[in-house]
């Protein structure tokens, strides 16, 4: 993944809201220019704009009161249109439609409705138009949109639908119960473990566990489980960067930025990886797939072992 990708990657983990979404969107078309704003327009409103016309743009238009603010205001050549950029919010602002009488009104969703005086579009629409001409603009144009792209592809829950196999999803059941198998026997002469609680969600299956180290006298609680989205899939053991968590052993690192790198060389054969506010560490790709090939029995095996080797590499972290 290039630099500015991963930037807009991580600026939509931290900048996800409507108001963020409109911001990096003004963002983007303060910078490519007229083309983009235009190409915006189009979409939203079904009309064609002579792209060497002048667009003014200005976000948070408050002509009227400073209580009522559509998110983009756009002149051309005299005409007039008004942009509420949203996410899952219901609100319509139905009452733009008596205060900016003269100006065409666009509403941009996740989800989608109609009404016969407001242009609706939605995201997954708007970001499928933009990649469709992205062939269209210059070199450097076309790497910063599609940047962006992956920024509303984040933060709008845009994916690519693959073929589907529910039958194969009862493994996450037993997966779950493998996880909770090898942590109920995992207590060791230097760890005491044990279950602390379950983390289902739409990305992942897994279990947070209270470790206590006997020696240093400290818990934490990591997390083990599996994490599948459309770009990834893999077994990981996470540390929460938060206080209360795994703090005695990643608050020593926030402090060390040496102890930090000196971490992740540690774990060079595995993915390790920051987000999400934790360090995660995923096993590698050859005992991911030897995982997968395995009968039962060496399956726990695997993740025992993998499990056991994430351990005794962050004891030597422990504050």
């Amino acid at each position: 993944m290039k630099k500015l990708n991963i930037f807009f990657d991580k600026l939509s983990e931290r900048m996800y809201n409507e108001n963020n979404l409109s911001d990096v969107t003004w963002a983007i078309m303060e910078t490519i220019g007229n083309k983009f704003k235009t190409d915006f327009l189009e979409f939203i409103f079904n009309i064609h704009i002579n792209h060497n016309e002048p667009i003014e743009v200005i976000r948070e238009y408050t002509e009227h009161s400073s209580s009522v603010r559509p998110d983009f205001y756009f002149n051309v050549n005299n005409t007039e249109f008004i942009v509420e950029i949203k996410k899952y919010d219901k609100d319509k602002h139905e009452d733009y439609l008596e205060l900016f009488p003269n100006c065409k009104y666009g509403f941009l969703s996740i989800y989608t409705f109609s009404h016969p005086e407001i242009n609706t579009k939605t995201w997954n629409d708007f970001y499928q138009s933009v990649k469709n001409k992205l062939d269209n603009y210059s070199d450097t144009d076309k790497i910063l949109l599609s940047a962006y792209l992956d920024y509303v592809k984040n933060i709008c829950n845009i994916i690519k639908f693959e073929k589907m196999d529910l039958s194969k999803l009862q493994s996450l059941y037993y997966f779950d119960k493998l996880i909770e198998k090898t942590i109920n026997s995992a207590s060791t002469e230097k760890y005491e473990m044990s279950i602390y609680r379950n983390n289902i969600k739409a990305d992942r299956t897994g279990k947070y566990i209270e470790l206590f180290h006997k020696k240093h006298k400290k818990k934490i609680y990591p997390w083990l489980g599996v994490f599948y989205n459309e770009n990834d899939l893999n077994i990981y053991v996470n540390y929460r960067v938060e206080e209360g968590w795994c703090d005695t052993i990643t608050g020593k690192m926030h402090k060390n930025e040496e102890l930090t790198i000196k971490f992740t060389e540690k774990f060079k054969n595995y993915n390790c990886e920051f987000w999400e506010n934790a360090i995660w560490i995923g096993m590698n790709k050859d005992d991911f797939d030897n995982f997968n090939k395995a009968n039962t029995k060496k399956q726990a095996e695997i993740l025992e072992t993998f499990y056991y080797k994430i351990l005794n590499i962050t004891e030597t972290f422990f504050i």
